[in-house]
């Protein structure tokens, strides 16, 4: 996988995603434990992994982020099909997850969507936080100084959708209100995306946008 990747995240991962590598400083020759993980991930900005066995409720998983702990599986996509996987699994947590969770910025922005839905007694507002999560820290698209970047662990922990998406998905211009309003498959490749001016504009107004709930 990360030999794949790389490449790819060399030409389109942000700047932020790639100082979050950095700081993690991942091996590239295993698969380590949630505990490994967890020793160097902790001390960098609080976060730690815990293992679920699959899918959780939304609300559960966001609320969680507010404790500074990911919920995370231990499944493992097999081996004869290493690009791909028909639900999240320990790669796309690792690849995808993991830096994020080790930069103070993107850190401090999955903490404040935890507090969001635990303020959201709305079923509505709960929803709107959901699918604004998903079309930013899970796929999120913004403009950099060379083209497109990417910030969302969806995008960046998938070779095929990251391969893809600027010749074949719809891209929007980024709007809150409009994100709030657009659902999403989770099961599929994605079929629309938005696009921020720029990593900075878009973190500084989903904390704003964050603090209304």
């Amino acid at each position: 996988m990360w030999a794949h990747l790389a490449p790819l995240h060399a030409r389109k991962a942000c700047r932020t995603y790639l100082d979050g590598c950095e700081r993690f400083r991942f091996a590239h020759d295993h698969i380590p434990s949630f505990a490994e993980v967890n020793a160097r991930l902790g001390p960098l900005e609080g976060f730690t992994l815990a293992p679920v066995a699959g899918l959780v409720t939304p609300r559960l998983f966001l609320e969680q982020l507010g404790k500074r702990r990911f919920l995370a599986t231990q499944y493992l996509r097999h081996h004869s099909e290493p690009l791909y996987t028909p639900e999240p699994d320990v790669i796309h947590e690792y690849v995808g997850h993991v830096p994020v969770l080790a930069h103070p910025d993107l850190a401090a922005l999955n903490l404040a969507f935890g507090h969001a839905a635990a303020r959201a007694d709305d079923p509505r507002r709960l929803e709107a936080i959901i699918r604004v999560y998903w079309y930013t820290l899970e796929f999120g698209v913004a403009r950099g100084a060379q083209g497109l970047e990417v910030y969302g662990a969806g995008l960046l922990s998938s070779f095929g959708e990251l391969g893809r998406f600027e010749a074949e998905v719809e891209l929007r211009p980024f709007d809150l209100e409009a994100i709030r309003q657009q659902p999403f498959d989770p099961t599929d490749y994605q079929r629309v995306l938005f696009v921020a001016p720029s990593v900075e504009q878009a973190l500084e107004e989903l904390r704003g946008w964050l603090s209304s709930f």
